[in-house]
């Protein structure tokens, strides 16, 4: 991996200096971790391993979190691919020089946003289609109607994407699908999906984040009991009751005791 610049400017940089000691290093630190388009996977796990070796006081979380952070004021930019997570560094080349043919990692979905751009040369970047007709922008510029039957989750859905166009970063058609497969991914093992869901974007929307993450706090429903077999078996003591009330009662099976029969296969 070529040597990085770091140029005087962040000295007197508004967006460098609003970061916090720890926002400040980590931002370095990636500085040295992406490739050569200024892009790197933005999976916490890999990015421990890779960035912070030696650091065993830094989690996972806080990787998550910090990335989310960093992203919000506008020092890297968050995106998926394929239901990966990835970053990248606005405007890379105009501070780095571009030596290698083919990043790594794919591109950002929004590259038709000049200040997402991580390579910025006279040609186009290898793997980027210089031929593209005006009816193929015009499409990727306009996401698609309603995709949850839910209305809450579609409204939660729809402040997202105007959130997105709010920060200048909207989504594309295909950036909505993998929005839609993201969501799919965060909720997997999630018995209250759609919440999950709807807070999950509720989230992004209130911090103006760019992607997705996970919701910490959320209080899950309990699992849904499968009542078949109960019901199965009050049937079954609301006929034994039938067959034996000419009997005492002191001599009818209680319903713990009946429970108990039918467990054990003797009802």
């Amino acid at each position: 991996m070529p040597n990085r610049i770091v140029k005087e400017s962040i000295r007197t940089s508004k967006t460098v200096n609003s970061m916090t000691d720890f926002q400040f290093r980590f931002w370095m630190y990636l500085i040295t971790y992406v490739d050569d388009y200024g892009r790197g996977s933005a999976d916490p796990e890999l990015i421990k391993g890779f960035v912070f070796p030696r650091r065993k006081g830094i989690t996972e979380d806080t990787i998550k979190k910090t990335l989310a952070e960093l992203a919000t004021i506008g020092s890297i930019h968050l995106y998926d691919v394929e239901g990966e997570s990835y970053f990248c560094f606005p405007n890379w080349s105009d501070h780095q020089r571009v030596q290698t043919k083919k990043s790594k990692f794919p591109e950002p979905v929004e590259n038709n946003n000049p200040r997402l751009s991580t390579v910025s040369h006279r040609e186009p970047p290898p793997e980027s289609n210089p031929i593209q007709s005006e009816s193929e922008l015009e499409s990727e510029s306009n996401p698609k109607g309603a995709v949850f039957t839910n209305r809450e989750l579609q409204e939660a859905l729809d402040g997202f994407i105007k959130m997105r166009k709010t920060i200048k970063k909207p989504l594309t058609d295909r950036a909505l699908e993998m929005v839609i497969t993201k969501l799919d991914k965060l909720s997997d093992g999630v018995n209250a999906k759609d919440r999950y869901k709807i807070e999950c974007l509720n989230q992004s929307v209130l911090h103006n984040w760019q992607g997705l993450f996970e919701v910490n706090d959320f209080i899950d429903d309990k699992p849904k009991r499968d009542t078949s077999e109960l019901d199965k078996i009050d049937s079954a003591y609301q006929q034994y009751l039938s067959e034996h009330r000419d009997e005492p009662f002191s001599q009818r099976l209680t319903m713990s005791e009946f429970y108990e029969e039918w467990v054990n296969g003797h009802a």
